[in-house]
């Protein structure tokens, strides 16, 4: 519908008939083209004055439960599949938020990510997939002296922050290749291994110390204090084709709150502030957000259960919590546009 505000001008139609000619379009079908943009400004020219252009683009708004919306949206969601790098049919990324190990003011996450059937689409070097956020620099700071860091979730294995025995066997160095940058470990994703048979799955995750706190600030005093976040941002960025993203948060029951969260998908801009993301107008998408009684998956994603369940009690274990200790909400997307960053915010508690 955002076609229907910004239309071309004439001259921008002239334009595009030359570059269609550059291109090798013959004479004859320039001029046919020519003649159809011709009719449909004289159409436009005539009903213009009377042509409610708020209403139209309104109108067109993919509406809830309608199915022939939906339907269209699908379509033209997996004719982008073959424009991304890689593509995935499913990517989930949770976030389990503790009390911190060493602050009891501040908040650890504890962030996992499975990316199923993961393919490549475009061949070329190797692609970054996924990155850890945590330096090795500020996870040492939150450890004990003399701490083993290849201990800590994440740094384990030969490529770090990989999951050897969750994702599909014999990954590295075939078609995933460390690429360490800024002490951070990384991996990428390369050509496809012609002697794989199955899908690509993919399970890894990291510890990340003291990423915020857990009480709202009072009435600010100080600059310092006006800067202290009123609520959590946790996000799930979607920089490449996927049919499902699934952004999940279990939050310890110990850990204070101010509420309960909300969800929403904006609009993925480079080195925007989370509060700044979060103002930004939201993305009608199809998905649901709900709070969870239990580990089961939507009937869609039911094959990657075990994978999935695996990779959570991964986490269990390194933190030493139950499921039962925490409260499960899950940000389930369809079809999530390109670009574009979901995003679940929680208040957080007052003091």
């Amino acid at each position: 519908m955002e076609m229907a505000r910004v239309r071309p001008a004439p001259n921008a139609w002239v334009a595009i008939v030359e570059a269609l000619r550059r291109a090798g379009l013959d004479a004859d079908s320039a001029e046919r083209v020519q003649r159809s943009i011709d009719r449909l400004q004289t159409e436009i020219r005539e009903v213009s004055p009377d042509l409610d252009l708020e209403a139209f683009v309104a109108a067109g708004v993919v509406r809830e439960n309608d199915p022939a919306s939906e339907a269209r949206l699908r379509r033209a969601h997996h004719a982008t599949r073959g424009t991304s790098t890689f593509s995935s049919r499913a990517k989930f990324l949770i976030h389990l938020v503790t009390r911190s190990r060493s602050d009891p003011e501040q908040a650890d996450v504890t962030i996992l990510q499975l990316m199923d059937s993961l393919e490549r689409q475009i061949p070329g070097p190797v692609v970054r997939v996924v990155a850890c956020q945590a330096s090795s620099a500020q996870l040492s700071a939150a450890l004990p002296p003399g701490a083993d860091l290849s201990k800590v979730l994440g740094r384990e294995g030969p490529l770090p922050p990989l999951f050897a025995e969750l994702s599909s066997p014999g990954l590295a160095g075939a078609e995933l290749h460390a690429t360490p940058s800024d002490d951070r470990p990384a991996f990428g994703f390369g050509e496809r291994d012609p002697r794989r048979t199955g899908p690509l799955r993919i399970a890894c995750g990291e510890w990340i110390p003291s990423l915020g706190p857990i009480h709202a600030p009072r009435e600010a005093r100080s600059e310092s204090e006006a800067a202290v976040p009123s609520q959590v941002h946790l996000v799930m960025p979607v920089y490449a084709w996927m049919e499902f993203a699934v952004c999940e948060v279990l939050w310890h029951r110990d850990v204070p709150h101010g509420g309960p969260p909300v969800a929403s998908t904006h609009v993925g801009r480079v080195g925007e502030s989370l509060d700044m993301l979060g103002s930004s107008p939201a993305i009608d998408v199809l998905g649901s957000f709900e709070r969870c009684p239990s580990t089961t998956l939507p009937e869609v994603l039911r094959s990657a259960t075990p994978t999935y369940r695996d990779l959570l009690q991964k986490a269990f274990d390194y933190l030493g919590e139950p499921y039962e200790a925490f409260e499960h909400w899950r940000y389930f997307v369809e079809c999530p546009p390109l670009r574009s960053t979901l995003l679940v915010r929680r208040p957080l508690a007052p003091r």
